[in-house]
């Protein structure tokens, strides 16, 4: 986590409208910074998500707010979620956690000095193993101290609460990065689209630079990665190539 939001008054904000966790089912809101700040900063894009239990507190889910007997039901299968959402979203007055972890998803800048490389590693088909060379840049960093400085200021501001902040998020930007930090389960980037053969891959068709008969389908083509999840946003970029090539031999 990046920090803590704790939030004022005896109460924290009702979780209820901000996820759902149900079993398998899980969905949450985010917070961004509204594109004007964004533009005024010069910063990358950036997301925070909520975790209940920032301190001290454990998190609460769908079954602590559940009576023992939905629980039960759940359990062994008599109770469907259709019936135990009514009783359970009416026996949930329990105190929410007043403290919240801050867990950040952030865009990075294009850099160059990151790349995938093959290395002189073999794998269990004999086959070169891929090798990351992953660098961040200062813009990275500007960009999460930049969007932690915005948002902390407007949870004072509206009277939420007051966010506490890890040491290395407010560094300067050529301070090290903590060994903790990760990157997301997408790969994006590799063959980014660019006009310019210089600066990207492939051309606005997801042609690759240079040949004729190769097209690239997938979030490789991401000109910039951006903070949400691109699946959605392949799919469409994937459909529309379809489409491409079948008016191409047609």
């Amino acid at each position: 986590p990046s920090g803590v939001l704790v939030t004022l008054g005896a109460r924290g904000p009702n979780m209820r409208k901000y996820a759902f966790d149900f079993g398998r089912t899980k969905a949450r809101g985010e917070i961004a910074l509204a594109p004007a700040v964004q533009r005024e900063r010069r910063i990358l894009n950036a997301t925070v998500s909520l975790t209940p239990g920032g301190l001290d507190e454990p998190a609460q889910s769908t079954f602590q707010w559940a009576t023992p007997a939905i629980v039960e039901g759940m359990r062994t299968q008599r109770v469907t979620p259709d019936d135990a959402v009514p009783p359970v979203d009416s026996t949930a007055a329990a105190p929410v956690p007043r403290t919240f972890h801050l867990l950040t998803r952030q865009e990075q800048a294009p850099n160059p000095a990151s790349r995938v490389t093959l290395s002189a590693q073999r794998d269990a088909l004999g086959m070169p193993r891929a090798r990351l060379d992953w660098r961040l840049t200062e813009l990275d960093r500007r960009s999460f101290r930049g969007f932690y400085e915005a948002l902390g200021r407007e949870m004072g501001r509206a009277g939420v609460g007051r966010m506490r902040m890890r040491d290395w998020v407010m560094e300067r930007a050529d301070a090290p990065w903590p060994a903790s930090l990760g990157g997301g389960w997408h790969h994006m980037g590799t063959t980014r689209m660019h006009a310019d053969p210089k600066q990207g891959v492939v051309d606005a068709n997801c042609r690759v630079h240079g040949v004729g008969n190769l097209w690239v389908a997938g979030a490789a083509v991401y000109p910039t990665a951006g903070c949400v999840n691109p699946t959605l946003t392949l799919v469409a970029l994937t459909l529309r190539l379809s489409d491409h090539l079948k008016a191409a031999v047609a």
